[in-house]
């Protein structure tokens, strides 16, 4: 009962926090912010997310298991969002219940202490003034964040590299956002559906 108890709680400071820093980043006049307002686990193994020659750089490439999310005990069901916003390149992500759905392990978050989240621009677009037929991945490898064994994880942090970046910008809604796993380097989850929004839009 401790552990339930304690598990609602932190999910609802995740979204609670999510909320308050959502306000903020929103506070600059020209931002264009992409947000998704839910979270899933991968269902295909070894889905490549992004076109290019390198991986990490041009590409992802999905976990060797599917993952699910579990929404909780919520009638409003929190699994978890994201929200980037591309003037700034403040990136925000939180999860709730993410954890393998095959193998061995399932039901569990074993072999993955820690995710970081992955931003891949020009996922699919074939439009100057973009790069034609190369996606862009922007990622916060370098400061990874637990996932706990509840598969309960958040984020909030800036990329400079992503401020502006025209291969973002160009086209907002033609951009993945993935949690991955920053052991393997392999996606786990990804964000649905993104939207993209002026200043004003709050959550």
């Amino acid at each position: 009962m401790r552990t339930a108890r304690k598990s609602t709680v932190l999910i609802l400071t995740f979204a609670v926090a999510f909320c308050l820093v959502g306000l903020s980043v929103t506070a600059h006049a020209q931002d264009v912010i992409v947000r998704w307002a839910q979270i899933n686990g991968i269902t295909s193994p070894s889905n490549v997310v992004g076109t290019g020659a390198t991986s990490g750089v041009n590409f992802v490439t999905g976990y060797n298991e599917p993952w699910s999310v579990n929404w909780g005990p919520f009638s409003w069901g929190i699994g978890g969002g994201a929200k980037v916003d591309l003037t700034t390149g403040e990136v925000e992500f939180f999860v709730h219940g993410l954890a393998l759905a095959g193998g061995d392990y399932i039901g569990t978050t074993t072999g993955v202490p820690e995710v970081y989240a992955a931003v891949v621009c020009n996922d699919w677009s074939t439009t100057p003034p973009i790069t034609v037929g190369t996606s862009f991945v922007f990622s916060t490898s370098a400061t990874p964040v637990t996932l706990s064994p509840e598969g309960n994880a958040y984020y909030s942090g800036t990329l400079t590299s992503l401020a502006n970046n025209v291969e973002c910008t160009t086209y907002p809604t033609n951009i993945a956002f993935l949690i991955v796993d920053s052991t393997t380097g392999n996606w786990i989850a990804y964000g649905a559906v993104p939207v993209a929004q002026g200043k004003h839009h709050h959550w």
